[in-house]
């Protein structure tokens, strides 16, 4: 029916679209501005055509790079994603007007690959922890309250590697994540769901596959 293209002379991609509530389109990824060491977060408003209603960047002083986005309660948008090595999660009014940004911890490497706004009105993040020495992958959860100031966070894995690679939260409030992992199941790698409570305490883990590599995705 149509086809768009954005952006300028270095290299730009999206990584994650939601449906608005007005009928529109939101996509989230990354802006290069011509150069390829220097990267923002880029938000895009489009109508249902494709049509571009407004877009907007989001610098943190370093090479960010957008992975997720999803409509809030409020119209706004909750935006996950990547400042160098660390994560981050944005927080932005229905114009795409930033409200509030939280960067995490920088002490490790961090995948952020996706958030969720949750029944109480915070918000839960999806990532991987990467660790050097040992050499170990961890899938995290991360609860922020509705200012983006954190309550809580739980690490989830054994001695392989294990990646958290998208989230959803069921009706009475649990948490279900879906991703691939190295320490449960067959020794080359399962797909990976596992539900903890709201506080993110495990309530079961599952793998899902045979003697090849196998992994969920988002």
């Amino acid at each position: 029916l149509w086809t768009r293209t954005f952006g300028g002379d270095g290299y730009d991609y999206g990584a994650s679209l939601c449906q608005t509530q007005d009928g529109g389109i939101v996509t989230v990824g990354t802006y290069s501005q011509g150069h390829y060491t220097n990267y923002d977060i880029w938000l895009i408003k489009t109508d249902m055509d494709g049509n571009e209603i407004w877009a907007q960047t989001y610098d943190a002083d370093g090479s960010e790079q957008g992975r997720c986005v999803r409509e809030t309660m409020d119209n706004g948008f909750i935006i996950a994603g990547t400042k160098n090595q660390s994560g981050l999660v944005i927080k932005t009014d229905h114009n795409g007007d930033l409200v509030w940004m939280n960067i995490f911890s920088e002490s490790y490497q961090e995948m952020v690959s996706s958030v969720i706004q949750t029944l109480d009105g915070g918000y839960v993040v999806l990532g991987t922890e990467a660790y050097v020495n040992p050499s170990r992958f961890y899938a995290f959860l991360l609860k922020l309250d509705s200012d983006g100031d954190e309550l809580w966070r739980r690490a989830y894995g054994g001695d392989g590697v294990d990646i958290g690679l998208d989230i959803l939260e069921t009706t009475d409030g649990d948490i279900v994540v879906v991703g691939s992992t190295g320490s449960y199941g067959e020794e080359n790698g399962d797909l990976w769901l596992f539900k903890t409570d709201p506080e993110g305490n495990e309530l079961w883990n599952r793998t899902i596959g045979g003697e090849t590599y196998d992994s969920g995705h988002r």
